[in-house]
């Protein structure tokens, strides 16, 4: 008898692999034939976009020849007074001096701009050149340097719109304080024309009010006295005998600032001429903020930008796994006083520490976070060959990530610190893969909730038996009450199946009426037993045994509702790596089809953090917030009832988390088909629309997200055109 058992279930499981691949073939098809639909839909959309666009174009061509008029008119005024003759001579002097300087430094004409757009009614309004965003034909959707030429290059007309902007913050007292910190006593001839490429940026900013403080040594104080003498805005700080190490020298800098706003930055890092404008600008339209970060990229010997970094708005549950704020972060000064400033002892990780002190002294740490989605700063390369600057300069964004990176250890002691003063029971661990990150893995309780699991089904015995058998045997979590939601299998193996489950830990419940998803998953939750419930899908096969500890221990956290895992599929591709709001309308899955091992964009897909959805096809959730919500909305029967009910989290203050650490192989859409019917298109249709509806505003701006992200594809791309907010 035991051997005609063992060989039924070979049989099944043979049965199971082929069921699987022949989903594979038709989700496949079924794929293809749906990006040709999406295809179609998106050109007419464009289509309607470009006609709105060539009216937009009209309108702003009229707007900038009236600009340009009085731009003419303004000019003709002042190039006829006396002082404009007068001072001739020192202005043809100027400009030559100027471009010797930038010519012996970098090609800084040639550096593209993006225009802030104010969002504040009093200030001036810039826009993009509309040439430019009328056009989305291109060759290479990933082609930065196309992208930046099209998008993010400074024009003549922005650039009088930005000197109209700049005007009104003239009489406007904020002070922007920029700190550098030379860590050696003397520094080489490379180090000081990375120097004067950061003064160009500076002086060329057009917000004026700003002070570079200089720490150094006495040899470079002499060699710079010059640049202070011949511009009061530059101030050179000797760092004394006693200075104990470079970050006590940025804290003596700190001290000495006399601006409402302090950054740091080092001889990598290259300011846009727009920077400050724009930054106060935002910081204008938030008062709360006291902390603003923005997007940067990179920028090799010849000029070329490259390696954009979009961010995504403030992530708390990230900053915990890694440093991700950038290179160009201005906080409020009296805050970084208040909390000591730099931790000198800690080295490495003494920045992603200052972060963390921060966000513990303000009451409402997302809120007094403030992301700018665009590109402030370059991080100019090292040429080839060219002397490295590390042993000259305290660098002020450590490249997470490498493998030489000295914060391997660092940021988990930085982290488990912060966690500690919180009173938060978890524990900061190295991350597995990633230099310079790390994870943090909450403790449960000496008695562990139980988990009661959720898993609707019908049929296809042979995917749910590997599902449910990976569960019961790779599982180690101690308790948990699973509950097989059975919505009218009619197959015999099937009934057999489910009639011979004999584990007492397992229930089978019948459902005979029309599939609808959230229905099965309301039903079986009031059902199961346990204070925390985990829906799962019934294709889903258990890979690793403490996966469900890890999303527990996550959910049991205050203000967390919806916890999401990794899910690969079967040959070894992403599934779903969190959820992202307005992909093809609705939503998506992160980084869908990266192969496995690969970091993904920003680190993103090895790091945990808060999303705006996670699927539910592996959800692990309270009770108490499940209730709370009213479980999945049954109106959504098929589509988007996941996201809907992460975004009702959030709307009543929860946010949902998304963990690469529990993860899974999802044998996607074998148990209930594809949308490959006109009855099936039509409902996904109407539950798209019912999405659109509820939460239009929310899914045409994901805080998860970058508006400079595409929204057709699902591999954080370029978007053609960005959508760049105003501010």
């Amino acid at each position: 008898m035991s051997h005609h058992d063992d060989a039924s279930r070979a049989l099944m499981q043979a049965l199971s692999l082929l069921e699987i691949k022949l989903a594979k073939l038709e989700q496949l098809t079924f794929e293809q034939e749906k990006l040709l639909q999406n295809r179609a839909t998106l050109i007419n959309t464009l289509r309607n976009e470009i006609e709105i666009l060539r009216d937009q174009n009209l309108a702003a061509l009229h707007e900038v020849d009236r600009r340009g008029q009085r731009l003419r008119e303004m000019r003709r005024g002042y190039e006829g007074s006396t002082s404009w003759r007068v001072t001739r001579p020192l202005r043809w002097l100027s400009q030559r001096l100027r471009g010797n300087m930038v010519a012996e430094v970098s090609p800084l004409e040639e550096v593209g701009d993006v225009l802030p757009v104010s969002a504040a009614p009093s200030s001036s309004v810039l826009v993009r050149d509309t040439e430019e965003t009328a056009s989305l034909a291109v060759a290479d959707r990933h082609d930065y340097v196309e992208w930046v030429r099209r998008f993010d290059t400074l024009s003549t007309e922005r650039r009088a719109a930005l000197q109209e902007a700049a005007a009104q913050f003239v009489a406007d007292p904020t002070l922007i304080s920029l700190v550098s910190v030379f860590s050696v006593p003397r520094f080489s001839e490379s180090a000081l024309a990375s120097m004067l490429a950061v003064r160009e940026t500076l002086t060329a900013q057009h917000h004026a009010n700003w002070e570079w403080l200089i720490v150094c040594g006495v040899e470079p104080l002499e060699r710079l006295k010059d640049w202070a003498a011949t511009d009061p805005r530059i101030r050179l700080i000797e760092a004394g005998a006693d200075e104990a190490s470079p970050w006590e020298a940025l804290n003596t800098g700190l001290q000495q600032a006399k601006g409402e706003w302090l950054a740091w930055i080092d001889d990598r890092v290259l300011l846009r001429e727009h920077a400050l404008l724009a930054a106060l600008e935002h910081l204008r339209a938030h008062p709360s903020a006291r902390l603003l970060y923005a997007d940067d990229d990179h920028m090799d010997a010849e000029g070329t930008r490259n390696a954009p970094a979009f961010r995504c708005a403030a992530n708390l549950d990230l900053l915990n796994a890694s440093d991700y704020l950038g290179q160009f972060v201005l906080c409020k000064r009296e805050d970084l006083i208040e909390v000591g400033g730099w931790d000198n002892s800690l080295r490495a990780a003494h920045r992603h520490d200052l972060w963390l002190r921060l966000t513990e002294r303000w009451k409402e740490p997302a809120q007094a976070i403030l992301h700018l989605p665009c590109v402030l700063s370059h991080r100019r390369e090292c040429p080839e060959g060219a002397e490295e600057r590390a042993d000259d300069f305290l660098p002020c964004c450590p490249e997470v990530g490498d493998p030489a990176s000295r914060v391997r250890d660092a940021v988990p002691a930085v982290v488990q610190a912060h966690l500690a003063r919180q009173g938060l029971n978890g524990v900061a661990l190295p991350h597995p893969t990633l230099p310079g990150a790390c994870r943090v893995r909450f403790t449960l309780p000496e008695a562990p909730p139980r988990v009661g699991i959720v898993i609707p089904t019908r049929d296809n015995v042979g995917v749910l038996s590997v599902c449910l058998e990976s569960l019961l045997q790779q599982s180690s979590y101690p308790d948990i009450r699973v509950v097989v939601v059975d919505n009218g299998s009619v197959k015999p193996e099937t009934l057999a199946y489910l009639h011979g489950i004999d584990d007492p830990r397992v229930q089978v419940l019948k459902d005979d009426a029309p599939f609808n998803f959230s229905r099965l998953i309301n039903r079986g939750a009031a059902t199961v037993e346990g204070e925390v419930l985990c829906l799962l899908n019934n294709d889903m096969q258990i890979t690793q045994p403490d996966w469900l500890e890890e999303m527990v221990g996550w959910a049991l956290q205050n203000g967390v509702a919806a916890v999401g895992a990794r899910l690969w599929y079967g040959e070894g591709t992403l599934q779903h790596g969190g959820i992202v709001l307005g992909i093809q309308g609705v939503a998506g899955h992160a980084h869908k089809y990266l192969p496995k091992g690969a970091p993904g964009y920003l680190n993103r897909a090895l790091l945990h953090q808060t999303m705006s959805a996670v699927t539910g096809a592996c959800m692990v959730v309270r009770r108490t917030v499940f209730d709370q919500l009213g479980g999945f909305d049954e109106a959504l029967g098929v589509a988007y009832n996941d996201v809907d009910f992460c975004l009702r989290a959030r709307k009543a203050g929860y946010r949902n988390i998304w963990t690469p650490h529990a993860e899974m192989i999802h044998h996607e859409s074998i148990s209930r088909g594809f949308e490959d019917s006109p009855e099936k298109q039509a409902r996904f249709q109407r539950e798209a629309a019912l999405m659109r509806e509820r939460w239009g505003a929310w899914l045409a701006n994901d805080p998860a997200y970058n508006p400079n992200l595409t929204l057709e594809h699902e591999d954080f791309g370029l978007s053609w055109p960005p959508r760049v907010p105003t501010f």
